[in-house]
This record gives structure tokens, C-alpha cells and sequence, in this order.
């Protein structure tokens, strides 16, 4: 049984199904064949000779349900098959003379990869392309949004939410300041969440025909499942350490930090604090029965002077107390949270009741 989704709206999907290529966009159909050559397939739609789908002999897809019918607004970052076993991987072009490199590099080196609360997304391989000194790709696993599908026990908030604390404890310790960690840089590895995937450019829709909503289990059903930072072109290291690290200035998505609006040096670890504690008050606002339990923490995380936030490792060491006086079983934890419907929500209680039969 499978289940209709509007997915994206028709009108966005005929604009980019119809736009000539952007610069960006021919930057990887110029690439493709490169790409192709080192064992990387790029989707139909990236080939110069792409036709549309839908318009050849004995089409029987619309052009508004055809997978290549649509292609993301972030020209840097793409999808890709690694020929060799068939995975799913997504390519990010990184200039060369930026901090993100050293900085991925640094996290995925083999003294600081494997250690247990490093949550930096694993980097796979790094493609230095020809005929650009300044460009390089770096292929990480395929991940999806830490909250998509939603959440659906207090359980699962609260193991997303240590795990970011683990990791960003982890880099603090490092001298590395993230400076963007916001709902769009914190992911999941999905595999056992949607075991049939999604599209990239469409993540509500079944990968090969986005008329179909994709198929999702409760994250409690089939845990443990990893969390992960990306994202680190606004990253920093500040070698002097936490304590006296500064900087001036706005950056990263939510410029609701209280710091930004006062014009004087401000340190950039309690920025990232106010951002992960920022980003779940957003994620259980849209469960007001449920987030009690982890209000306070995020009241304090979130706070309007820096230095009442707790450091990454106080704010996980607070959050593993609280889980210590927790009784078993806590039935709060475990129940289902009734939670407001937006775009990523099932259409129906039919469909809400469906997700688990994947």
C-alpha cells in the first residue's frame, strides 16, 4: 500500500524542471563525466545528455511525480551512488583555501575519528578536482535532518539531544567552535528510520517517484540511531582555548543569539550553546504537554547573558542527571506526544497510524 504526498508544490517543481542550468548546476553536469570516471554516478538530471524523463517514448510518470523533475537550491552539495558497493553518498564542494577542510580533516583523523562522543558526519573520501586548484569535494555519508521524521517519544529527544551534546562537548575540547549549530547542520543516519529512502531534493518523497510520501518508523522502534554535526564553513579554531575565545560580529542561521544584537566581542562556544538549546525549544514547541521535562535545561541553555549557559559538557552532564532519576519504566518517555501537524506531518490519522508498516 502506498501512500500520495503533494510533496513540493507544483509550481516550485515546474519552474526547476524546466529552468535552464544554473552556473552552479553545470559546474557538476561539467564535472559529471569526471566523477563517473572515479567510480561517482550523478542522477540522469546532472548528464549532459539528460533527457526528461517524462518526455520520452512510453513515459508513464508525470512530470510532476518524475524523480528528475527537481533539483535542490544548494548548488554545492549533491547526491551521488558509489559505484563500487551501490551506497548512497552526498558530495559538498569546499574551496580549498577555506577552514572547513582542515577542519573535517582534523575530526575524521585517525587519533580523533574513532573516539566515542565525535559526532562529526565521517568523511568518506576528499576528490581534488583537475582543473581547479581551489575546489575540492568531500563525500560524506548520506544523512537526513535530525528531526524529519518527527519525533515521536520524549525518548528520542532527549537521545538526539545528548548525542549533540557529546559531539559539541567533543569539539569544544578541541578549540573548535562549530558557529552554525542549527536544524539544518544536525542529522541523523535515517537507514533504519526510512529503510526505503527518500529523494534528496524532495526528503517528504520516495525516491523514485515523488507522487509517493516516504514510508518512516519511530526512531524508539529501531534504535540506536546516530546523530551527527555537518556544516563547518563558518567553523573556527581558537588555539588559546574556550575561555577566552571572541569574536564580532552575526553568523549562522539563528540570529535570534542575544549577543548579536550588542555590537561588542562575544565568545563563540556559548554561541553554539544557544544554538542547540535554541533548536530543541523550537523542536518541542510543537509538543507543549511534553517538553517539561526538558525545560529548564534549555531555558538555561538559552540564556539572554552568556555566562549563565552551561559549558557543552556541563549542559550533557546535567542531562545524564536528570536520566538518573528517572524511574523504570517512565511512561512520560515512552508514550506517544501529541504534536501540532506542519509539512513533514502524516495528512491523516490513517496515514499517522501507517508509518510503522515499512
Amino acid at each position: 500500500m502506498e501512500k500520495p504526498t503533494t510533496g513540493v508544490p507544483n509550481e516550485h517543481r515546474d519552474y526547476w524542471s524546466t529552468r535552464v542550468p544554473t552556473e552552479q548546476c553545470q559546474w557538476w553536469i561539467n564535472h559529471q563525466p569526471f566523477l563517473l570516471s572515479i567510480g561517482y554516478q550523478l542522477r540522469r538530471r546532472y548528464h549532459a545528455d539528460w533527457i526528461p524523463s517524462w518526455r520520452l517514448p512510453g513515459a508513464t510518470v508525470s512530470k510532476e511525480h518524475s524523480e528528475d523533475s527537481v533539483h535542490g537550491l544548494n548548488s554545492l552539495v549533491l547526491d551521488a551512488i558509489r559505484i563500487a558497493d551501490g551506497t548512497k553518498v552526498v558530495l559538498k564542494r569546499v574551496d580549498t583555501r577555506d577552514v572547513e577542510l582542515s577542519v573535517v580533516q582534523y575530526l575524521n583523523s585517525p587519533n580523533v575519528r574513532h573516539h566515542a562522543h565525535n559526532r562529526t558526519a565521517l568523511l568518506l573520501d576528499t576528490i581534488p578536482i583537475p582543473d581547479d586548484d581551489n575546489t575540492i569535494l568531500i563525500v560524506m555519508p548520506f544523512l537526513r535532518v535530525f528531526n524529519s521524521p518527527i519525533f515521536r517519544h520524549l525518548q528520542e529527544v532527549i537521545e538526539a539531544l545528548r548525542q549533540f551534546l557529546q559531539g559539541l562537548a567533543f569539539m569544544h575540547s578541541h578549540f573548535i567552535a562549530h558557529r552554525d549549530v542549527c536544524r539544518t547542520n544536525l542529522m541523523m543516519d535515517a537507514s533504519k528510520v526510512v529503510p526505503g529512502g527518500s529523494h534528496f531534493d524532495d526528503p517528504s518523497t520516495q525516491e523514485s517517484n515523488l507522487s509517493l510520501r516516504f514510508c518512516w518508523r519511530d526512531r524508539c522502534s529501531v534504535e540506536p540511531i546516530a546523530y551527527y554535526f555537518i556544516d563547518f564553513g563558518l567553523s573556527r579554531y581558537f588555539p588559546g582555548g574556550v575561555e577566552t575565545a571572541f569574536n564580532f560580529g552575526r553568523y549562522g542561521q539563528d540570529r535570534t543569539v542575544p549577543e548579536f544584537k550588542w555590537e561588542v566581542p562575544h565568545n563563540p562556544f556559548k554561541v553554539d550553546i544557544y544554538q542547540l538549546g535554541n533548536t530543541f525549544l523550537r523542536v518541542l514547541a510543537r509538543f507543549p504537554e511534553n517538553r517539561e521535562y526538558l525545560l529548564p535545561l534549555l531555558r538555561t541553555m538559552t540564556a539572554n547573558d552568556p555566562n549563565a549557559r552551561p559549558t557543552a559538557l556541563e549542559a550533557l552532564t546535567e542531562l545524564e542527571a536528570l536520566g538518573e532519576h528517572i524511574p523504570e519504566p517512565e511512561p512520560e518517555l515512552v508514550k506517544s506526544m501529541e504534536y501540532e501537524r506542519d509539512y513533514d506531518s502524516p495528512d491523516t490519522e490513517e496515514e499517522d497510524l501507517y508509518h510503522e508498516i515499512t
